[in-house]
């Protein structure tokens, strides 16, 4: 059995204070998906970046122009690595995403990422409709926050819902496979 690394939108929108979706509580799931990349490069993994982004002139985050779309400085893919650009939520928005989870055989396919109650959950949602099984790696994820709940209540509001779409499971665990 193969392992999918799929890194959805590690960008500098939500690392940079002041940006629209800035998570002010991104330690943990930092460090956490440092771990989760080094042990799927060391370990052979296929790792799958996915990038959002916009091109609507009235949307100020993710406009493919910007400095802060691009990705997080330690999360570069590297040269055999996949590369996704989506302008949607969900990851199966692009084609070549969708073909490439069709052409998946006899993988265990681990999601991580930030937005964790839009991008992330849009993803697994619509994955799950079409019959795949991911593995939801939940404290190297995170929720933006919204005027009404931080991103602590809405990132385990996240992960109780989406737990009924998939195993959810920590780094630890992961690193232990």
């Amino acid at each position: 059995m193969k392992n999918v690394l799929v890194l959805i939108d590690l960008q500098k929108e939500y690392i940079i204070p002041g940006r629209p979706f800035y998570l002010e509580n991104n330690e943990t799931s930092l460090a956490n998906l440092k771990q989760l990349l080094y042990h799927a490069r060391y370990a052979g993994w296929e790792i799958w970046h996915v990038r959002h982004l916009q091109s609507a002139p009235d949307r100020a985050a993710f406009c493919a122009d910007s400095p802060y779309s691009g990705f997080i400085d330690d999360f570069m893919p590297q040269q055999h690595e996949q590369v996704f650009l989506k302008h949607d939520f969900s990851c199966f928005s692009n084609l070549d995403f969708a073909k490439a989870m069709q052409e998946l055989q006899d993988v265990s396919v681990f999601i991580a990422g930030y937005g964790s109650t839009m991008c992330c959950m849009a993803t697994i949602i619509e994955g799950y409709g079409k019959g795949f099984a991911f593995q939801f790696i939940a404290d190297a994820s995170n929720a933006k926050r919204t005027d009404d709940f931080n991103e602590c209540i809405l990132h385990k509001a996240a992960t109780s819902i989406l737990a009924a779409y998939c195993r959810i499971t920590t780094t630890s665990e992961v690193i232990a496979l």
